[in-house]
């Protein structure tokens, strides 16, 4: 059973998770068929994990940066535009 310190730890994560249901990231467009994201050297994000928007969508070519959105529980990020 979790002591209260535990406890308390995880409500309060919780809690912040809650208050911000998103987070803006940078990424790298790696590869166009399929589409493939790098953020941060650290994070290859998979085409059946991106969203994207038509105008996003139509502009990005290969090493476009581009700003993404994670959708709350982080399973999935939306690609909102090119970054110029």
């Amino acid at each position: 059973m979790p002591n209260l310190l535990s406890l308390i730890k995880r409500a309060a994560v919780e809690a912040v998770d809650e208050a911000a249901p998103c987070a803006a990231f940078f990424g790298r467009v790696e590869s166009l068929l399929p589409f493939r994201v790098r953020v941060e050297n650290r994070l290859l994000l998979e085409e059946d994990q991106l969203i994207w928007t038509g105008k996003a969508a139509e502009s990005a070519d290969e090493k476009s940066s581009v700003l993404l959105l994670r959708v709350q529980g982080g399973g999935k990020y939306i690609v909102m535009d090119i970054v110029l």
